[in-house]
């Protein structure tokens, strides 16, 4: 049932297979209805499961909370969605984002600003492990999604083109509020390599007082696949129903507005791996190419928070943290994340765990603080 307060029904979408384990999270939910695959005979498919889930709002919710079923919850979930729906009232809140996509990065970057909140950045797939929708909306998704049914097996695409045909707003929870888990995936999803949240704390790290969004990034650093892009953001103004437009470009042309140069930067990294034999190692073994562009990430998103070109618009009493405990969060999953699409195996990159750390902090510092 809705809560009474807030008037968030919840309902997770699930399968046959997972019956347990939707059954534990739904206690966990407070009785969240579990809704399982109609077809379970046939492939499994996100998108016809997540149509019943959206189905199952109930009578009197103002909005409606979908969650997957191979989640793990932080520690007052419910109460952070609770806090982000009377924050967002009209908007489509993502409570995950994965740690090698665009909304993952801008999550980074809101979490070094002390953003409790962001901006979502319409880049890509929306990210629907655990998101809400004003209930309003829901009749026309499932209108609007249910052509796609039999041609699409993901419903993250279908949520993109939705909210951009519609002019939804959209934000994202900083840090992430679910961890993805490690069960077989059911959806064949295994070759997109292990799948974890850019920035993710079991627990509130934050003063729940304070909270604040992340908004208007002009550039944010991205680093998929090894390597280093910049978006850079056009068109919509913040929070005006519109989806703003991020292009992928050189990741030089973030140098000059931070008064930076791409040899001056090249040649810090050489200093700092050339005094450090075991970084020198994992340059040698995890490719020169992949090691640079780690530092070079985090030092980037040191010089951007540290040049306040994270525009954070606090909507409660308080500061924001800026720099603190998250932002390590969000460092912590660079590397990893990073390794996904490239032929780096993730068992070596953990090998090098704390020398990569070492390096991630290194390059957050030193941007940081280059003002």
């Amino acid at each position: 049932m809705p809560d009474s307060a807030s008037e968030v029904s919840v309902a997770v979408m699930s399968h046959p297979r997972r019956n347990h384990e939707a059954s534990l999270l739904a206690e966990r939910l407070e009785g969240a209805r579990v809704v399982c695959d109609p077809e379970p005979g046939d492939d499994p498919s996100p998108l016809k499961t997540s149509l019943h889930a959206w189905r199952a709002v109930e009578p009197g919710a103002t909005h409606h909370l979908v969650v997957q079923d191979d989640i793990d919850l932080s520690d007052g979930f419910l109460r952070r969605v609770r806090a982000g729906v009377q924050l967002f009232p009209d908007s489509a809140i993502a409570f995950y984002c994965n740690w090698n996509s665009a909304n993952g990065a801008a999550v980074r970057l809101a979490a070094a600003a002390g953003a409790t909140w962001a901006e979502e950045t319409g880049a890509e797939y929306f990210p629907t492990l655990a998101m809400v929708l004003p209930s309003r909306h829901i009749d026309a998704y499932l209108e609007f999604a249910a052509p796609f049914a039999g041609l699409w097996r993901d419903d993250d695409e279908v949520v993109r083109e939705f909210l951009g045909s519609r002019g939804i707003g959209a934000v994202l929870s900083v840090p992430s509020l679910v961890q993805h888990g490690q069960l077989p995936s059911l959806a064949g999803n295994a070759a997109h390599g292990i799948r974890r949240a850019a920035c993710f704390s079991p627990r509130m790290a934050h003063d729940e007082a304070c909270e604040a969004v992340a908004h208007s990034i002009a550039q944010i650093p991205w680093l998929k696949a090894g390597r280093v892009l910049s978006m850079v953001r056009s068109g919509a103004q913040p929070f005006s129903g519109n989806q703003p437009e991020y292009l992928r470009r050189p990741w030089t042309e973030m140098l000059a507005p931070l008064r930076l140069d791409a040899a001056g930067l090249r040649g810090r990294f050489g200093k700092l791996t050339g005094r450090d034999a075991r970084l020198e190692k994992a340059r040698t073994d995890l490719g020169d190419q992949f090691v640079y562009s780690l530092w070079l990430a985090s030092y980037l998103m040191g010089a951007i928070t540290g040049n306040d070109a994270v525009p954070v618009r606090v909507l409660t009493e308080g500061s924001p943290d800026a720099g603190g405990l998250m932002a390590r969060a969000g460092l912590d999953t660079l590397a990893a994340g990073a390794s996904i699409g490239t032929v780096i195996p993730a068992d070596l990159v953990e090998a090098y765990r704390s020398e990569l750390a070492a390096l991630t902090e290194n390059g957050f510092a030193g941007g940081l603080a280059d003002r």
